[in-house]
Formats: C-alpha cells, sequence, structure tokens
C-alpha cells in the first residue's frame, strides 16, 4: 500500500513566486555585445546574441515550470478539499 505523502502548499507556491520572479530576470537578460573591437575578429562574433537567445530560453522553460507547479498545488489542493467533503464531519 502506498504511502501519504504530505505536501506545504504555502511552502510550494513561495517557492513558485521566487522561481517565477528569477524566470522574469532570466528572460529580460540582455548579454551586452563587444564595443569597440571594429576591425577585430571578436567584434563578428554572434556570441552574445546567441547567449541572450539561450538565457531568454531557459528563462520560457522554467515559467512552463513554475505553471506546471501552479497548477499542481491548485489540483492537489481542489483533490484535498474533494476528499474532505466526501468525508464529512463525524
Amino acid at each position: 500500500m502506498p504511502e501519504p505523502v504530505g505536501l506545504d502548499t504555502a511552502a510550494l507556491s513561495g517557492l513558485t513566486n521566487r522561481v517565477a520572479r528569477a524566470a522574469d530576470e532570466l528572460t529580460a537578460a540582455v548579454i551586452p555585445e563587444l564595443d569597440g573591437w571594429t576591425g577585430s575578429a571578436l567584434a563578428e562574433l554572434d556570441g552574445p546574441r546567441r547567449a541572450t537567445a539561450d538565457v531568454r530560453r531557459l528563462g520560457a522553460t522554467v515559467r512552463q515550470w513554475v505553471t506546471g507547479a501552479r497548477r499542481s498545488v491548485d489540483e492537489l489542493l481542489a483533490a484535498d478539499g474533494a476528499g474532505a467533503d466526501r468525508l464529512g464531519p463525524r
């Protein structure tokens, strides 16, 4: 028989809020381009733009995690409430 598992939904909600703020920072990040390297091989590097795109994709992935975690919390709370309603007072 499976063991019962407890989940602190308030703590998980707090965590998702902190992770959501991190995702916002990631999607807003801009890796600066190299200025002052005109004529240098470094002036043609696409690295900063690619790094910015990669960091923003990471931010979008983190946002998807936040959405899934929040949905899970909502569904767990709803299931817990439905179970409590079915049991009723004794």
